[in-house]
């Protein structure tokens, strides 16, 4: 129980940590860099990140899309469309739509079958504005 409050107040606090970056990029076209630190478990999906470029209305302008800047060397990186909730701050205009299911792109890791230990990858995420996501992870697989 405690690893799973623990993988939670990770991914809530990266996820609080990028809302104003998303915003910059998304609409100005600018290119961020991140860092994610996170803990998988051994022989399980876990999903990264999710992305999207959402217009005031809740609806997506499509065209974001992702890609693998390094590979992991002791799993699986794998980034497709999908589904999920952004979070945005009540001085947004988009606020309203923190609470519906979009979709977007979704990037998944799992850890090669039996690999305990660290692990690292890079990946991409380009909006249809011009922005850029450059996220750096490293992953614990327990």
């Amino acid at each position: 129980m405690a690893r799973i409050v623990s993988n939670l107040i990770i991914l809530a606090t990266f996820a609080l940590s990028i809302i104003g970056a998303a915003s910059a990029a998304e609409t100005n076209g600018g290119e961020q860099d991140f860092s994610k630190s996170l803990v998988a478990a051994k022989e399980a999906f876990l999903r990264v990140g999710f992305y999207n470029s959402t217009n005031p209305d809740c609806s997506v302008l499509p065209g974001t899309q992702g890609r693998a800047a390094v590979l992991p060397t002791r799993g699986s990186l794998v980034i497709r469309p999908g589904v999920g909730h952004r979070i945005f701050t009540s001085q947004d205009n988009r606020e309203p739509c923190s609470r519906k299911l979009l979709r977007g792109i979704v990037v998944y890791y799992r850890p090669a079958r039996g690999y305990v230990g660290p692990d690292t990858f890079v990946y991409d995420v380009f909006f249809p504005k011009g922005g850029m996501f450059h996220t750096n992870v490293s992953i614990d697989v327990r």
